[in-house]
C-alpha cells in the first residue's frame, strides 16, 4: 500500500499530476495532519508530498514508528530533495517509488535533538549562501557585491569543540557550519569531495579568517561560474568530520537549522546510523556504504591561545 501524504491545499496537484502513475497500484490519499491513530498497512510506504516545512514534521513520525518512506519531489522541497538526494522529477521518482522492491537505510544528522535536512549554520556564515548561484555570472556577482558589504559587521568569537566527550580546540571563528552530505548543500559542494557516502559522519567546516583580505579572495573564487568542487579548503577553514560535535560558548551562541533561527549555550550534532528507511533510490547511495571509525581533524591552521584572544577583541 502506498499512502500518498499531501497537504490540502495540494489536493488538486496530486489529483492531477501524481495519482495517474499510481492508477495500477493499491495507494490511497492520505492530507495533513496525520491523526496519531493513524496506523499503516505492513510492508506499506509513507509517500511524501509536501514542502519542506511540513515534510519535518512528518519525518519525525515516521522514524518514530519505524514506517517505510519515500519522497516525491515539491516546489516548496528543495532542502528535502537535496538532503535526500531524489530525483527532482515527478515522473521519475514516481515511477522509481512504485517499480522498487529495495529498502535503503539512510543516516540522520541531528542538531539539539532536530533533524537536519541540508546544514546547519552557527555564527556569521553569510557567505556561505543555500541559494543555487548557477543562474548567471550576474546573479553570482550580485551576491558577491552585497556579501562584501557585511565584511565590517564580521567578529570572532569563542567555541569549545569536543566529540566523543574530549575536548578537540578552543579556538575562535566568525561561525561553523555542519552538513552530512556535501552536495546536498550549496555551501559546500564546491570545497568538499563528496566521498564515502552513508558512513555515520558528517562534516563541520569553521571558518577563522584572520584579515578580511583572505575573505575577499574566498569570495572571489566562489564568484567564478561553474567552478568545480575542490578537495583542498582555504587556510583559514577548518575541517572535522566526525559521528558527533558538541560546540559551547558561556552566551548564548545563534544558529539556524535549514534555515530556521534558533539560540543555545551548547549545540549538539550527532548522526544516528541507518534510521531512514528509504524506498527509493537516492544519490547519497552509489558507493559502498558502512562507518569510518576515525574521526578527521584538520584544525591545526585554526586561532587559539593568545592569537585566539587578539582576534575575540578586534
Amino acid at each position: 500500500m502506498f499512502y500518498l501524504v499531501h497537504n490540502p491545499d495540494d489536493f488538486e496537484t496530486i489529483s492531477d499530476k501524481i495519482v495517474p502513475f499510481f492508477k495500477d497500484s493499491n495507494f490511497t490519499l492520505l492530507a495533513t495532519p496525520i491523526s496519531d491513530s493513524f496506523e499503516p498497512e505492513q510492508d506499506s510506504v509513507i509517500v511524501s508530498y509536501l514542502p519542506d516545512n511540513n515534510f519535518k514534521k512528518l519525518l519525525s513520525k515516521v522514524i518514530k514508528n519505524e514506517w517505510n518512506l519515500a519522497i516525491l519531489p515539491h516546489h516548496k522541497a528543495s532542502k528535502t530533495n537535496k538532503g535526500f538526494g531524489i530525483s527532482g522529477k515527478i515522473e521519475e521518482a514516481a515511477k522509481d517509488i512504485i517499480a522498487n522492491d529495495v529498502i535503503t537505510e539512510l543516516d540522520m544528522l541531528y542538531c539539539n535533538d532536530i533533524p537536519v535536512l541540508q546544514s546547519v549554520k552557527i555564527g556569521d556564515v553569510f557567505i556561505f549562501s543555500e541559494e543555487k548561484l548557477s543562474k548567471g555570472f550576474l546573479l553570482e556577482a550580485f551576491y558577491f557585491l552585497k556579501n562584501i558589504r557585511k565584511l565590517p559587521e564580521l567578529s570572532h568569537r569563542s567555541f569549545h569543540l569536543s566529540a566523543d566527550e574530549e575536548p578537540i580546540i578552543h579556538t575562535s571563528a566568525i561561525g561553523i557550519i555542519a552538513i552530512e552530505h556535501p552536495s546536498a548543500s550549496v555551501i559546500s559542494s564546491r570545497w568538499i569531495e563528496n566521498d564515502l557516502i552513508n558512513d555515520g559522519k558528517f562534516q563541520a567546516l569553521i571558518l577563522a579568517p584572520q584579515n578580511i583580505f583572505q575573505l575577499l579572495v574566498f569570495l572571489f573564487k566562489s564568484l567564478i561560474p561553474n567552478q568545480r568542487s575542490s578537495s583542498k579548503l582555504p587556510s583559514f577553514i577548518g575541517h572535522i568530520k566526525t559521528s558527533n560535535l558538541k560546540i559551547t560558548n558561556e552566551t548564548l551562541i545563534d544558529f539556524s537549522i535549514d534555515g530556521e533561527k534558533f539560540k543555545a549555550e551548547n549545540i549538539e550534532l550527532q548522526v544516528h546510523q541507518k534510521e531512514i528507511k528509504l524506498h527509493q533510490k537516492s544519490n547519497y547511495v552509489v558507493k559502498i556504504d558502512g562507518t569510518d571509525p576515525k574521526k578527521s581533524l584538520k584544525i591545526d591552521k585554526l586561532p587559539t591561545g593568545e592569537k585566539r584572544e587578539e582576534l575575540i577583541r578586534r
